[in-house]
């Protein structure tokens, strides 16, 4: 098994775990679980882009800058459809991220560098 493949194995057992605790078994731990976790919110940013960074590099060793994003798309898609029954959650978040533009800068930075590479890659 390679070490993607391995990363794929360990996040699926972690989200089929996630979704039985949340859905069935103990829906109160899992929210606390959250709850606990966001008040770290710099630690998890930087844990979340170190992990970013590490597998956009394993990815890159597999895929092109143009799979990559389309994959990005795709996982976006998919974050969508979870919120989409949600337009209240959705309306303060969009709200939020109008508002308060310098927390989500990092995460512009990182569409704009990849949009721009997939530019050059495609037409340089």
């Amino acid at each position: 098994m390679t070490l993607i493949e391995t990363i794929a194995v360990i996040l699926a057992i972690i989200i089929l775990v996630k979704f039985v605790l949340m859905m069935f078994l103990k829906p109160k731990l899992w929210q606390n679980m959250a709850k606990g976790f966001l008040k770290h919110n710099n630690i998890l940013t930087a844990v979340y882009l170190v992990l970013f960074l590490a597998l956009g590099y394993l990815l890159l060793q597999e895929l092109n800058i143009v799979q990559l994003f389309i994959g990005a798309l795709f996982g976006t898609g998919l974050y969508v459809l979870l919120l989409l029954p949600y337009p209240k959650v959705m309306n303060v978040m969009i709200k939020e991220i109008t508002e308060n533009k310098t927390k989500s800068l990092l995460c512009w930075l990182v569409f704009i560098v990849m949009s721009v590479w997939v530019l050059i890659y495609v037409f340089v």
